[in-house]
């Protein structure tokens, strides 16, 4: 059961036994609060959850390019990036910064 007694995502499979909960392709819209309950005698019920949240790489939404840029002038480099969660973006000169340079 899903937070708020929701369906199971279509594309999710429980296991014969009902002890594995499957979801194939996940994606936001499995995001949210799973609860697994136990039921004995149809009146001992003990509940466990997990919540599910999507993670996303960053991803760069500008391509890589070269500038050339008039003496003088002010310039401004945009660095777009997209992720979940929100992307940390640093700068550097000459060098590879680690946590913008991994995700190229």
């Amino acid at each position: 059961m899903v937070q708020g007694g929701g369906q199971l995502p279509e594309r999710s499979m429980v296991s014969d036994n009902t002890v594995l909960l499957t979801i194939p392709n996940f994606g936001a819209d499995a995001e949210g609060r799973y609860y697994c309950s136990a039921i004995q005698n149809n009146q001992n019920v003990r509940q466990s959850f997990i919540d599910l949240t999507l993670l996303q790489p960053p991803q760069f939404t500008l391509p890589n390019r070269n500038l050339t840029v008039l003496e003088g002038d002010d310039l401004n480099i945009p660095c777009d990036c997209i992720g979940i969660p929100e992307p940390e973006v640093t700068w550097s000169k000459n060098t590879e910064e680690e946590s913008v340079i991994d995700y190229i």
